[in-house]
């Protein structure tokens, strides 16, 4: 069509805007003039007033001349910016016609939870309390609504620190397995993990956490650190804490062929007498270790490596007349001499030359009686 304006909702159709019906003249009426002008948008209703119609002789063409007040009804389409706010955010809601046959829009707004979100008169909305809050807008009679979603407040702090140090280093700091730098910023109550790694000789000895010291890490590869507030932290170091050995363990029942587990050390028998037993008469000996129908001639207590000792002590005896020798090896290496001990429970101290770390081998040997062998107690110690 030519010379079509749109004004206030309104077609108006000019002097030269022309529209043809086909069709018997004595079919021209109301409807036929609303069919002729429906291509303009499909859908839309028209109030047709006062139309002028000029019949061109007998012909079936119908030239429209002017249409006045053609209403092409509209609804409000309301699209808000931002769907998801945080409390005492802002969000714009606008509103257009469809079709858009207008841009002079009054429109109106409730909220129906104003104590989640609120919106004024304009469309914007502010977050009140996390939840969930529809407006409606209602435009030209009709309304349309628009959801809008308030999450709470993230609260976040910076975190500082150091990754290069002495004797050490920060290697990564995680939240939630993904690694942070120094100044990041940290959602309050969220937990960090630092993993630490000391220099050879070394070992993390504390953190001091906004200049607090904690040394419940000391020895620890890694730690977890609680965000509540902007935190300023540092690890340090220390040498290796030399651990002094202090092993001992009392017999309370009989031993075993083969691996016995004897408090926290593991010790591997070999005998050559399979009559293991223990000692409750009132000498209270310890662990037996052969009879005089099945003499022990050799029993051997060994371990794997204990670091860090100096002496080793032992309570030994043989059954009444016997006659038996202890021999102590570190390594392989005999630790003092060869001892002969007999019938009396006593202790038998072997004080090695400077602290060591290695296997421990006690030999229990019975050349010429025929007697049991009693072990009564292992201590292994740096004194």
């Amino acid at each position: 069509l030519k010379g079509l304006n749109v004004s206030g909702g309104k077609l108006m159709l000019g002097e030269t805007a022309i529209a043809y019906y086909t069709g018997n003249v004595a079919d021209a009426n109301k409807a036929d003039l609303e069919a002729m002008v429906a291509f303009l948008k499909d859908g839309v209703n028209f109030d047709l007033v006062n139309v002028n119609v000029c019949v061109n002789k007998n012909a079936v063409q119908i030239e429209i001349v002017r249409a006045s007040s053609i209403v092409i009804d509209w609804a409000p389409v309301a699209e808000i910016d931002v769907a998801e706010i945080g409390v005492n955010d802002i969000a714009q809601i606008t509103v257009t016609a469809s079709p858009a046959v207008t841009t002079d829009i009054k429109a109106t707004f409730v909220s129906d939870h104003p104590e989640i979100a609120i919106v004024d008169e304009n469309g914007k909305v502010t977050g009140v309390a996390a939840g969930d809050a529809n407006i409606t807008v209602t435009a030209n009679g009709k309304t349309t609504t628009v959801a809008v979603k308030v999450v709470a407040t993230v609260e976040k702090f910076a975190v500082n620190f150091t990754k290069t140090g002495t004797n050490g280093n920060i290697t990564t700091v995680t939240v939630d397995g993904t690694e942070i730098n120094p100044g990041d910023e940290v959602v309050k109550g969220k937990t960090i993990v630092v993993t630490v790694a000391p220099a050879d000789g070394f070992r993390l000895a504390s953190v001091t956490v906004n200049g607090t010291a904690d040394t419940s890490v000391a020895g620890k590869t890694s730690f977890e650190l609680t965000i509540t507030a902007e935190t300023t932290f540092a690890v340090a170091f220390e040498t290796i804490p030399v651990v002094k050995t202090n092993y001992s363990y009392t017999f309370t029942e009989k031993a075993k062929a083969g691996d016995n587990k004897l408090g926290d050390v593991t010790w591997s028998i070999v005998s050559d007498s399979t009559a293991f037993n223990f000692d409750t008469s009132q000498y209270k000996k310890g662990a037996q270790f052969g009879t005089a129908k099945a003499p022990s001639r050799e029993t051997t207590l060994s371990t794997s490596e204990i670091e860090n000792f100096n002496q080793i002590t032992l309570e030994l005896a043989t059954a009444k007349d016997g006659v038996a020798y202890v021999e102590v090896y570190v390594d392989g290496v005999l630790v003092g001499e060869k001892t002969q001990f007999g019938m009396e429970l006593k202790t038998y101290t072997f004080n090695l030359d400077g602290v060591k770390s290695g296997k421990i081998e006690i030999k229990l040997t019975q050349p010429s009686t025929s007697k049991g062998l009693y072990v009564k107690s292992i201590k292994v110690a740096e004194v």
